[in-house]
């Protein structure tokens, strides 16, 4: 992979989308939580990649390969997919279980 998926320019994308966010928002902890869900895929992709992700675009290169064992990445996938969804669900719930008590 070029520098553009390395680690380094990973965390500056997040930094920017935090910044806009917050500018936006006004909201220092959902620009965290953005910021850090930038921040999450490269992680993700260093589970799933082979060794072709970098620190800073050059050596070492890093990925742990879980392609070449597509039955575990498709669980992996699976339950990466279904515990964001869940995540969402639960907060969807609570911010409606808090507007009914406290309607504006």
């Amino acid at each position: 992979m070029p520098w553009t998926h390395s680690l380094f320019v990973t965390l500056v994308r997040g930094a920017g989308f935090a910044a806009v966010v917050e500018f936006w928002t006004r909201q220092w902890r959902m620009a965290l939580i953005g910021g850090a869900v930038v921040v999450s895929h490269w992680l993700f992709d260093l589970v799933i990649h082979l060794r072709d992700l970098t620190l800073a675009g050059g050596v070492p290169k890093l990925g742990f390969g879980l392609w070449n064992h597509p039955t575990v990445e498709r669980r992996f996938e699976i339950s990466r997919a279904l515990g964001e969804r869940l995540s969402l669900g639960v907060k969807r719930h609570a911010q409606r279980a808090e507007n009914e008590r406290c309607p504006r």
